[in-house]
């Protein structure tokens, strides 16, 4: 059907049925055919993309909200075939990418280390993918080759693996669609949707997008949490479309898949020729199914879940602090510095003095969404509010320059905020005149991943108002990493791992008023972008750090051997 659209307002109809996934194939080659010949087109496809963005925040009051519109927004592989609609959509994105980040360059990631301290990025902070031919060697076990037909974005990023890094494919590396060849032992990768696959060699696994792939031989195992149900991971002739769960998927050397649900439920689908459905079933806890292509029907089979693969858990090591680090970090003379030693499960002292503590709020009784141990203070996501936060407001804070510092090892790439700060009348934090955090569901241009880093002054909860920095780069799960956000007069700058990978022009960045601090989540009265994972080392500055102090306190943790 094609779509009516009257000459007065195609322009806009055109865009806003793009928005909101409602138009047809020729109106989908009209949009296209628009960004690529009309500018004026493009900025206007830009300023209502970004119009529709902020009447999202200003109206979504949970994370569940605005996970539901997004998951309304987002095109899902049902099947293994791709449908023309697909195809045109993501080549409309493909090309309004390429005009959008025409100017962005890309290098390649240096290694990261084994020492569990984070990854040393490049300037950009950022990876490319390349192909097979250029990015491996005859002895390493992974081969990646990108598949250039379909979208660019980033869609998983690897997080564990028992090889030996060797400068391509160590956590941190990041996948564009296409097939990894795995000769032998595993890897680990959490799709930008939120899923975590694993991959047993010798296998081969196609990455379709952030939220699809397919297994071509090998094992699988994966985890889907509620924030990327609907994940879908194809087999020969079988689709499994996640439902919360764990599964794990092997194909034996005929060919065909076995499908284990170890907790959950799945919807398993054999697939004919053609890529329609023939039989479908939905698998629930502890159930076993071989998919029987020759004789096109689903077999319970009886194994246990010992047969198959398990993701593979993390030793999550604390981070360790030489004394060097905490002298140079007095020295700078922090407001604020905690270090989340000998706390009491309720509060931890400011290393600087008695002023600015840092105080447990919850709801729940007893609390253990957030907890101190080795050295550091570790977050759980809960359904009730919990953060910290400060016992005073600090006066004339963004009067002046001022600096943010600390680590984190996230537990995902959830959209999470890790530090807020917002004005001391605001109990409930709505209002923020700063918010850093790991940004991926939201529909502002950046990473998904990203770190972000947004100041607002005065301080807003509406997003089209204040001055956003993201990194070019995303953080990675489970590693450590190094974060320093410095507002100044007239600029904010955002560094990642030590080095600067953002700095934006301000003005009118400064402004009176007594502000608080809140860790851990958005706001005060509610869940929403809950921190999951574990922090350390979180100092406040009443001026703005240079690049090389900030390049100093990364290298004496991350580059101690």
């Amino acid at each position: 059907m094609t779509d009516q659209l009257t000459p007065e307002n195609d322009g806009h109809e055109l865009i806003y049925r793009r928005l909101d996934n409602q138009l047809s194939d020729e109106s989908f080659a009209e949009l296209e055919q628009r960004l690529r010949s009309d500018q004026q087109f493009r900025e206007r496809y830009v300023q209502l993309a970004d119009l529709d963005a902020c009447l999202y925040d200003e109206f979504s009051e949970s994370t569940d909200s605005v996970m539901a519109v997004g998951l309304s927004r987002k095109n899902r592989l049902l099947g293994p075939i791709i449908t023309g609609s697909l195809l045109a959509t993501i080549t409309a994105l493909i090309t309004f990418s390429v005009w959008y980040f025409a100017k962005s360059e890309r290098a390649d990631v240096v290694a990261g280390n084994d020492r569990g301290v984070g990854i040393s990025p490049n300037q950009d902070g950022h990876s490319t993918q390349f192909p097979v031919e250029s990015r491996s060697s005859t002895s390493s076990p992974i081969e990646f080759v990108a598949d250039a037909t379909l979208n660019t974005k980033d869609a998983a990023v690897l997080v564990l693996t028992d090889h030996e890094y060797n400068g391509r494919f160590a956590p941190g590396h990041r996948f564009k669609p296409g097939v990894v060849k795995l000769s032998e032992g595993y890897i680990q990768l959490e799709f930008i949707c939120g899923a975590v696959v694993r991959l047993t060699g010798p296998g081969e696994l196609r990455i379709e997008s952030e939220d699809a792939a397919t297994i071509f031989s090998g094992q699988v195992a994966a985890h889907v949490p509620n924030r990327a149900r609907g994940f879908v991971l194809n087999a020969p002739s079988a689709a499994i479309v996640d439902l919360g769960t764990d599964f794990a998927v092997r194909i034996d050397k005929s060919g065909d898949a076995e499908v284990k649900v170890q907790q959950g439920e799945v919807e398993l689908s054999l697939i004919g020729d053609d890529g329609s459905t023939l039989v479908s079933e939905r698998i629930d806890d502890s159930q076993a199914v071989v998919v029987d292509r020759s004789l096109q029907k689903l077999t319970q089979k009886n194994s246990s879940s010992e047969d198959f693969p398990q993701i593979q858990s993390f030793d999550e090591k604390p981070l360790v602090i030489p004394p060097e680090y905490v002298t140079s970090v007095m020295s700078a003379r922090p407001l604020i510095y905690w270090r989340f030693e000998g706390a009491d499960q309720a509060c931890t002292s400011n290393a600087v003095g008695s002023q600015w503590t840092a105080s447990l709020q919850t709801i729940e009784q007893p609390n253990d969404s957030i907890l101190f141990a080795d050295g550091n203070v570790r977050f759980s996501r809960s359904v009730s509010p919990r953060f910290l936060t400060i016992d005073a407001g600090i006066p004339g804070l963004n009067e002046h320059d001022y600096s943010i510092e600390f680590w984190m090892r996230p537990d995902d790439l959830t959209h999470a905020t890790c530090v807020g700060v917002y004005p001391e009348d605001e109990p409930s934090a709505k209002l923020h005149l700063n918010v850093i955090e790991i940004a991926t569901e939201t529909f502002l241009i950046h990473e998904p991943g990203a770190i972000r880093f947004l100041h607002r002054n005065p301080p807003d909860r509406i997003s089209s108002r204040g001055t956003n920095a993201f990194s070019q780069g995303i953080c990675i799960p489970h590693q450590w990493q190094h974060i320093v956000a410095v507002k100044n007069l007239d600029s904010i700058e955002l560094y990642f791992n030590g080095r600067l990978v953002r700095r934006v022009d301000v003005s009118d960045a400064s402004g009176a008023g007594t502000y608080r601090i809140i860790v851990g989540q958005l706001k005060g009265g509610t869940s929403e972008r809950q921190f999951s994972g574990a922090m350390d080392e979180l100092a406040l500055y009443p001026r703005g750090l240079t690049a090389a102090e900030v390049a100093l306190h990364y290298e004496l943790i991350a580059g101690r051997k």
